[in-house]
């Protein structure tokens, strides 16, 4: 609910000279107001406001001050001066609340100051998830006040400052402050937090109407650098789950002819504000994204006559905002338009095309760009709408930070609707489903495998539950046949049996959850397996194993040797057979009694 949009103060004062009105404008006041948001573990909260009024002339004085409070209708509210407690009258109205503060002890006279304090309760700190969301009012009529100070005070326990739509002016541990400028324009959202947890349960529906069976792939959700993706189940399981080179995860099935698949994927993602690494793809080939698309025409002469006044994500980033408005009527058809109609039509614009128009320009301006389409959650759809009626939710791009070597997120449309800043910060509430790079179009999202009109994604806040790590499967095939002497190669496969990503197993970068990946190694075996066998040794990452090679895989060296030492023998024979006949004629003709 919207609360405390903004403060509305008007004073009423009471003129003793005989010429003067009996009332006066607030003009006539010098109007000082400091705030404080005082909350609590338990997420409640009290606003106490310090306020002086000083006397802009010496015939005037306040004996009243009204507050409209818009949005909202607060139960209680009280009222101080250094003498005491002072008389408050509470109405409400169809748009808030209503406050008039009498006035008792006023000061009279030029620059003399009359200061009180009121004291209500805060709009209570929300609890989504595992962070705290914590909303300040905007101020609707800055002309009355002259100087202007609030300042949030939080109890350790929300930890540290994630998000806020606008940067505290100072700021420490517990103490956030922010100016009366910042306040202008729209209400300040500020996220305490380390981490955001999801549970997901997703569909996907796959058919065979070929008469052949098929190996088809869906993308389930994947690691990011903002995102840790663990798996509680894939059903069926799949045959593999192998990354694609933008970092996406393609689970494999396998279709016999004329059938249909249903696959439900389901588990937890844990989500934070700023990149962290590990990514998928920590080295990735950064001119694949500088290259055009069918929905990012990066070689138009328009597009390329506006990039040449852009040179960083920033500015690019500014210029998506500044150029294209959101249009909530089109999202009943929300067809991906391109980025040159949306030019064409920037007020009738949706989350499409504001990222493909910051990919295409960053593209153009020659910074590697991509989208990212998922699920965000909003918690007001007017000031952070949703891009899309069916399950796909929303789109956003990022940019490749070279300083920091990692993709950014960034999401122009959340900025444009709401005014909040997504270049220099982001949010927890972004779950990427998958990511478009070397296509602007593949893979499909999770909600995209469809038949027919079912509802098959789900996404909600959950406790965060941590994953126990699985060692990773390590099998030794070896040739059916082994020969000494030559070079033999043998099947190593690694197979993932935990929920979640095992990254750097050598000598590959990452092994998706339930994914398998095979090599070829080499080895030499003894002549003599019978007396010293033949070991393979495997070390990856946390998992080891010494093969042994059976006894059975050298049959042909068995058989090979049989022969060879059967012909030996038989040779052997042989020749002592010739030799005792050469020496039994010799000796024969040498016997003296045969003279």
């Amino acid at each position: 609910m919207k609360r405390f949009l903004f403060f509305l103060s008007s004073l009423f004062i009471i003129h003793y000279s005989s010429f003067a009105s009996p009332t006066a404008a607030s003009e006539d006041f010098i109007v000082n107001q400091q705030i404080v948001y005082t909350y609590q573990d338990s997420g409640s909260g009290t606003v106490t406001e310090s306020i002086s009024l000083t006397n802009r002339f010496s015939t005037s004085y306040a004996r009243q001050y009204h507050l409209r409070l818009l949005g909202t209708n607060i139960t209680s509210i009280t009222a101080a001066d250094v003498q005491g407690p002072l008389p408050v009258e509470l109405t409400e109205t169809e748009s808030g609340s209503q406050v008039t503060v009498q006035l008792l002890h006023p000061s009279a006279g030029k620059d003399r100051v009359t200061r009180f304090t009121l004291s209500y309760p805060a709009p209570a700190a929300i609890t989504r998830g595992q962070v705290k969301e914590v909303s300040i009012p905007q101020i609707s009529d800055p002309s009355q006040i002259e100087n202007y100070t609030l300042v949030v005070k939080i109890p350790g326990s929300y930890g540290k400052l994630a998000y806020s739509s606008s940067p505290p002016s100072t700021s420490s541990d517990l103490f956030y402050t922010f100016s009366k400028d910042q306040l202008i324009s729209q209400p300040i959202k500020l996220t305490f937090g380390n981490i955001q947890a999801f549970n997901f349960q997703l569909v996907f529906h796959l058919e065979n109407s070929s008469l052949q069976p098929q190996l088809q792939a869906v993308a389930i959700p994947p690691d990011t650098s903002y995102q840790r993706v663990f798996y509680d189940l894939i059903d069926p399981q799949p045959i593999n789950v192998l990354p694609d080179a933008d970092g996406n995860w393609l689970a494999y099935f396998r279709l016999p002819p004329k059938s249909r698949l249903d696959i439900t994927a389901s588990g937890q993602a844990h989500l934070q504000n700023t990149p962290q690494n590990p990514s998928s793809q920590s080295d990735p080939l950064l001119t694949s994204y500088l290259q055009p698309d069918q929905y990012w025409p990066v070689d138009h002469a328009r597009i390329q006559e506006i990039a040449a006044g852009l040179s960083t994500p920033k500015q690019v980033y500014q210029y998506v905002t500044s150029t294209l408005k959101y249009d909530t009527s089109r999202l009943a058809n929300s067809a991906r338009r391109g980025v040159l109609v949306a030019l064409d039509n920037p007020d009738t614009s949706l989350c499409t095309d504001f990222t493909d128009l910051f990919i295409t320009l960053a593209r153009a301006a020659g910074v590697p760009a991509r989208e990212v389409n998922g699920y965000a959650y909003s918690t007001d759809p007017q000031l952070r709408p949703l891009s899309l009626v069916t399950d796909v939710l929303h789109a956003w791009p990022q940019y490749w930070d070279l300083k920091n070597k990692t993709w950014v997120d960034v999401d122009p449309t959340w900025e444009s609707t709401s005014k909040s800043n997504y270049f220099d910060q982001f949010d927890f509430n972004h779950f990427a489903f998958v990511i478009h790079g070397q296509s602007s179009e593949s893979p499909l999202a999770a909600g995209q495998y469809k038949q027919g009109s079912t509802r098959d994604v789900a996404v909600s806040f959950a406790p965060y539950r941590s994953f126990a790590a699985s060692p990773l499967k390590i099998e030794v095939v070896p040739p059916r046949q082994i020969l000494p002497f030559i070079q033999n190669q043998a099947l190593v496969r690694l197979t993932n049996t935990q929920a979640s990503a095992i990254y750097n197993p050598s000598p590959v970068s990452i092994i998706p959850p339930f994914g398998k990946f095979e090599y070829l190694v080499d080895f030499r075996s003894s002549p003599f397996p019978w007396l010293t066998p033949t070991v393979i040794s495997v070390s990856t990452h946390d998992a080891y194993l010494d093969y042994n090679i059976a006894q059975n895989h050298y049959l042909l060296w068995y058989l090979l040797l049989t022969i060879a030492a059967s012909v030996t023998l038989i040779v052997m024979v042989l020749f002592a057979h010739h030799a005792w006949s050469v020496h039994h004629e010799r000796s024969r003709w040498t016997n003296p009694l045969r003279r």
